[in-house]
């Protein structure tokens, strides 16, 4: 099995051709923890200067500090972690990526 920074970049590569429910199957490929995992180095990945908004940055924060508080979040929450690394995968910086990306 692929690890989940292969498969988010694979996803990206071809989310145009992804339909839900294949964001759907690679949301639940990996646990909720790891997820978290992905979104913490996406956010700090992503830096100062990027194009995702600002609206998806803070809920992405907002589910992070759920995780922290609760240790769980919904699925709901997770499918809205997947589907926005999948999309701004590119948004973060290259030297984070090729740790993460062999």
């Amino acid at each position: 099995m692929k690890n989940i920074y292969d498969l988010i970049e694979q996803a990206h590569l071809d989310r145009d051709q992804l339909l839900p429910t294949d964001r759907y199957l690679i949301g639940g490929s990996f646990a909720p923890e790891e997820w978290i995992c992905a979104a913490g180095i996406f956010l700090t990945g992503i830096g100062r200067t990027h194009s995702v908004p600002g609206r998806v940055v803070g809920i992405m924060w907002g589910i992070r500090n759920t995780w922290r508080e609760q240790g769980t979040i919904t699925h709901k929450q997770r499918l809205f972690l997947v589907n926005n690394i999948i999309d701004y995968w590119d948004q973060i910086d290259l030297a984070t990526r090729t740790q993460v990306v062999p």
